[in-house]
Order: C-alpha cells, then structure tokens, then sequence
C-alpha cells in the first residue's frame, strides 16, 4: 500500500495535535541547525507509525533508515544499522519494544552521545556517528524500560481514528487510486474499518477489486455492501476472526473473565495478534472489556447481533 502512505505532513490524515506538536518541534531544530530530537511513536497496528516517521525524514528531508526491533538481536547487528548513516539521517525502528534489554542498554550512549562502542579481542574504541534522530514505533511502550524511554524527548500516541477522519483518508485514497465513489459511500466505508487507516485502505482495495469484477466503473452504496457481504465484514466493521472470538468467549465463558493466554491458545492465535491487534476495537465498540481477572464480554458483547 506504498502508493497511498502520505510523503508530509499535508498529506497526513488524523492526529492533528501530534502533527502540530511535530512541526514546531522540526521547525525549531532546523532554525537552530541540530538534529531533531529522538521520537518515540506509540499505538494500534495500522494507524500510521511508519507513515508518520517518514513524513518525519521527509519533511527534515533527510534519508530514512528502517530496520524492526526483532532484526537487532546483537550488538553487530546495531552497529551494521547505524553505520548506514553517513550523514544527518533518520534511523527509524519499527516493533522497538522487540528490542532486547542488552540492545537496549547499548544504544543508551547511541541516542545521548552519538557514540559507537566497538569491542575487539584486545580493545575498545568508540565510534563517533553523524548526527542521526532516532524514531521507534512500538505497540506496547509499557514493555520498554524507563531509561529507554527516557531518552526519546519526543513522544506521541497515535489512536484510532475518528469516523470523520477516517471518510476523509478514504476519499484521498480514493482519488489516488482514480476510484469513484458515490455520495455516502465513504463515510460507509470509514463506519466498517474499526478506525484504521490500514483496514480502511484493505476494504478500499477489495471494493475496487468486487466492482472491477463486476465491471463496474462507479463504486455505489448497494455495491460496497455487497463487497462487505462477500468478505464476511459485518456492519459494524467486524470480520471472521472478530466474530470468532466474541462467539468463542459467548460458548465457553459466557459473562465470565478469561486469560489472555487461555483465549490466545483456545483460539490458535498468538497473544500479541489478539493484544494489539483484535482486541483494539472491540475495546472501543464495548464489545469486550479487559478486568484484573482477564477478558470479559460486556453486556452489548453478549448479545452482540449485528
């Protein structure tokens, strides 16, 4: 979905306050000729981290450099990402909570000092690197030390997108993509995306997809619930695997709580699927309420019918 992801920050849908907080911070670091502050983005999958940190190196026009937490397994492996900066550049870690604790401690004088420690079998020597902002991108900041976190100044929490925002990136998307879509069709496809760009951008491709089969040129209200329909998406946005939880937690527990593992196992999917990327919404549609005993179906959960 390249084709889509924004350049700058005009072309960044959502997230007004951190956007502007963003670009004052940009200004004042390039009126001042210093490197941006480090920047610590938080929040959902699929809500725009990545897009929005290389809206970051666009508009600092910088060169971007993207690796995930998980591929930083050694202390190697760090020195290779960094040392691809030969200049000012943005060093951007998708998952950074994936980051181990030993990685995680040797990028502390990385972030302050600008300093690579290099070890050989007889000395040590440090590396001095070109000014460089890092950005990490994590679901789950909690699962970061507070030193770690404490050395990225900036930080933002994306969250997931109002209706009104999400219509709006859903007919930019739209034009982009030189499809047409009738009056309302927007919004509708905005209300069955459970307020992710991501999800938004998925059913956009799918609707275009259905009415290319159906050798339709102009996307209707009466088309995109048909497409809806043929992909098992209910009204509210709720796809095969959402149901399947609600339905699961209905048979087996009832109104009754449930372990994150427990249900992650009976399910057969992993808890961070379920954590960070299922439970979200249902979360917010109060489908689904988390308790100090586990998972519990709400009231509307339990009775849930669309």
């Amino acid at each position: 979905m390249n084709e889509l992801r924004p350049a700058r920050f005009k072309d960044f849908v959502g997230n007004k306050d951190l956007l502007s907080r963003l670009k004052i911070s940009i200004k004042a670091a390039r009126s001042r000729k210093e490197p941006l502050k480090h920047v610590l983005l938080d929040g959902g999958a699929g809500l725009g981290k990545t897009s929005l940190a290389e809206c970051i190196a666009n508009e600092l026009r910088l060169p971007i450099f993207i690796t995930i937490g998980s591929v930083l397994e050694t202390i190697p492996d760090v020195i290779q990402f960094v040392l691809q900066a030969k200049g000012p550049s943005v060093l951007f870690i998708d998952e950074t909570h994936a980051i181990s604790p030993v990685v995680e401690e040797y990028l502390y004088p990385v972030l302050e000092d600008f300093k690579l420690e290099v070890n050989t079998n007889v000395s040590s020597t440090h590396i001095d690197i070109p000014f460089v902002t890092f950005i990490g991108a994590t679901t789950n900041s909690g699962s970061l030390s507070q030193p770690f976190r404490d050395r990225f100044p900036i930080r933002g929490h994306l969250d997931l997108y109002s209706e009104k925002d999400l219509t709006i990136l859903v007919q930019q998307n739209a034009n982009l993509l030189n499809v047409v879509l009738e009056a309302g069709t927007a919004q509708f496809i905005a209300g069955v995306s459970k307020g992710t760009p991501r999800i938004a951008n998925s059913r956009l491709y799918w609707i275009r997809d259905f009415a290319h089969s159906k050798g339709k040129d102009r996307i209707t209200l009466e088309l995109v619930l048909d497409a809806m329909k043929k992909a098992g998406i209910d009204c509210l946005g709720l796809d095969d695997r959402d149901l399947k939880v609600l339905k699961t937690m209905q048979q087996k527990y009832g109104n009754k709580a449930v372990g994150l593992t427990s249900l992650a196992n009976i399910l057969g999917i992993s808890t961070t699927t379920l954590n960070d990327e299922i439970e979200p919404f249902l979360i917010q549609a109060n489908l689904l309420v988390r308790t100090p005993k586990g998972r519990q179906l709400s009231d509307k959960g339990l009775n849930y019918a669309c």
